[in-house]
């Protein structure tokens, strides 16, 4: 199967007009001047003709995977499974035992509050150590006494416990945790 390419000069830049292939257009004729026969003469601009060749078909390979291939491709995925793992044991602090310390704060309810029916939610960020303890406690959102907003944080410092924040590699690093602390009598 050989086929002529016909190309056109036009203005200095070539374009195609046309392929001709014998064994795939019926009917095709090539002149013997190298322009094409259905174009009429006064139409007709230099033309070149290459003759080119059809690539070769290319070969479907179709074998079987060796044991040790796939031992390969298996130790190379279980590798990146691994990988994906590491990057994912990062997280922030998580609170151990909350209700436990949580009713030790509210027992520590201050007694100035409940003689004078002081209630309130105290909104708290803690900053948490890597030995999952607090070492610093913020009011981000106050009850409106001081008396409370002091009772949560000292609460918090006492009784709560943490398992501290990871970082990427799993290694314990200080971290926060935020929560709410509601005094009610």
């Amino acid at each position: 199967m050989t086929g002529v390419l016909y190309m056109k000069r036009t203005v200095g830049v070539t374009s195609l007009v046309a392929f001709l292939i014998a064994a795939h257009v019926p009917g095709a004729t090539l002149a013997q001047d190298g322009k094409s026969p259905d174009q009429p003469q006064s139409q007709q601009a230099p033309t070149e003709a290459i003759q080119t060749r059809p690539a070769p078909p290319s070969p479907i390979e179709t074998r079987a995977e060796t044991p040790a291939e796939a031992a390969a491709r298996l130790k190379a995925q279980a590798e990146k499974a691994r990988a994906r793992e590491a990057a994912s044991k990062a997280r922030s602090a998580v609170p151990k035992n909350v209700r436990q310390w949580t009713g030790r704060i509210l027992d520590a309810y201050p007694l100035e509050a409940k003689h004078e029916g002081w209630e309130g939610v105290v909104g708290l960020t803690v900053t948490v150590s890597a030995d999952g303890r607090v070492s610093k406690c913020e009011v981000t959102a106050s009850s409106g006494y001081a008396i409370l907003d002091n009772a949560a944080c000292v609460g918090m410092a006492r009784y709560a416990r943490f398992e501290p924040a990871l970082d990427r590699k799993g290694v314990p690093i200080s971290g926060t945790y935020s929560t709410r602390i509601t005094f009610a009598i």
